[in-house]
């Protein structure tokens, strides 16, 4: 069996048309923290679905986790379906840009869109405003990957373990400081838990993507990074 099975997707795209209003947008959920988010079809439209090429919002910029994650997927989804899926790169304010570009898209099945937990559910409690309403919007239809974040420390640091770590950080509190992705970003929201539950105090250093802070990192001004599992090794 393919890994991508065309059948599955359009009995899941079809009967999800059916439920959907049509000033609402259907959602492929991309994972943990993660969603691929797809406009709303009728019943007679999926049948030829899709009949010309599908735009899918990433609202992540080009070679994070979650871009490499969906362009693997569309890949084998093109093979299946016989239609191209054109990726465009939607990054800014935490994945609200892209994710509410797709949300005010034209609900005929050919705007998709790649989203996470931080746009679909932590953004509604972190902003005070959103330009789009992740439940009435966007609907979930099926899970298709998900990442697990770490915690990356500088070479140049003493500790060599996570235990070590969580010392050094109590024995020099605010010290040390740690880069995500941005704001209200999975990465972000592991990284406060992590604090929660060591009784440890860090900095958050936020940054606009993983290519804008890994110099940062490397070279040591930020001493720590949280990131995705895929993004740290590679």
């Amino acid at each position: 069996m393919a890994w991508f099975d065309r059948s599955k997707f359009m009995d899941s795209t079809a009967r999800y048309a059916g439920m959907v209003h049509p000033d609402r947008r259907t959602l492929l959920s991309l994972g943990a923290g993660a969603a691929l988010a797809a406009t709303g079809l009728w019943p007679a439209q999926a049948q030829d679905y899709p009949a010309r090429p599908v735009q899918v919002l990433v609202p992540f910029a080009g070679g994070s986790a979650s871009d490499v994650i969906t362009r693997i997927l569309l890949n084998r989804m093109s093979m299946s379906l016989g239609q191209a899926f054109v990726v465009d790169n939607r990054p800014g304010a935490g994945g609200n840009i892209g994710t509410a570009a797709a949300a005010h898209a034209a609900p005929d099945g050919y705007t998709l869109l790649m989203s996470t937990s931080g746009p679909l559910a932590a953004n509604k409690s972190l902003y005070k405003e959103l330009p789009y309403d992740p439940q009435k919007d966007l609907v979930p239809i099926g899970l298709f990957a998900t990442l697990p974040n770490v915690i990356v420390i500088n070479s140049r640091l003493p500790p060599k373990s996570l235990n070590e770590l969580i010392d050094y950080a109590k024995a020099h509190p605010r010290e040390l400081n740690y880069g995500t992705v941005g704001v209200g970003s999975s990465q972000h929201l592991a990284a406060a838990y992590f604090e929660q539950l060591t009784g440890t105090e860090i900095t958050h250093v936020p940054y606009r993507n993983i290519a804008a802070y890994t110099p940062d990192f490397i070279a040591g001004q930020v001493r720590l990074a949280s990131s995705s599992c895929r993004t740290s090794s590679a």
